[in-house]
């Protein structure tokens, strides 16, 4: 938890214990009623350009908010879904949240080109789980264009062990015309 700064003086080891920290003080203070929710979305969300976005320094603090407070979670999984994902603790998310996110992920980076959306490694294994079969199958039903977005969907499906998605893998593996790695990662 701490590393050592200097004489007599600690810091701790990793960012990601201050973000949460961070988080749990934003929530006591909510909870509290010591800060509002406008106060609270003011501080995370800014608007620009006629879009909603999360402050670049506080997307893992949203990330940790959306499991304790459902207006966050709601304006994560319409405005910037990939924070659901890569941010804070998805593996504690109801599964009816990660369904709404992991559609809202796809809807959103789904169509098109290269995006450098990459999900951690450890992020897809919190949040895959074998209840997400069936929305993994309708979102691959729609035609994902974006490699990144498949590529996220098979990490899922072998990081939960989702047999009822295995069509999709050996269907992919068979295909001469999907790219190597996917191919590959099919096969995982």
């Amino acid at each position: 938890l701490f590393g050592f700064a200097s004489y007599g003086k600690v810091r701790f080891h990793h960012r990601s214990v201050f973000e949460y920290l961070a988080a749990e003080r934003l929530k006591t203070l909510f909870e509290s009623g010591k800060m509002s929710a406008r106060a609270l979305q003011r501080l995370l969300f800014i608007n620009t350009r006629g879009k909603t976005i999360v402050r670049p320094s506080m997307r893992p603090v949203a990330g940790w908010l959306a499991l304790f407070n459902d207006r966050i979670f709601e304006k994560l999984r319409d405005h910037e879904p990939a924070v659901l994902l890569n941010e804070g603790d998805p593996e504690s998310l109801t599964q009816h949240q990660r369904n709404q996110g992991l559609r809202a992920y796809i809807q959103r980076y789904g169509l098109g080109g290269w995006r450098d959306l990459e999900t951690p490694a450890i992020q897809i294994q919190r949040f895959a789980s074998p209840e997400l079969a069936h929305e993994i199958n309708q979102l691959w039903g729609l035609g994902i264009e974006n490699f990144e977005m498949r590529k996220t969907l098979l990490a899922l499906i072998e990081a939960g062990r989702i047999v009822d998605c295995a069509n999709i893998a050996q269907e992919l593996s068979c295909n001469t015309e999907a790219g190597d790695y996917e191919r590959i990662q099919a096969l995982n």
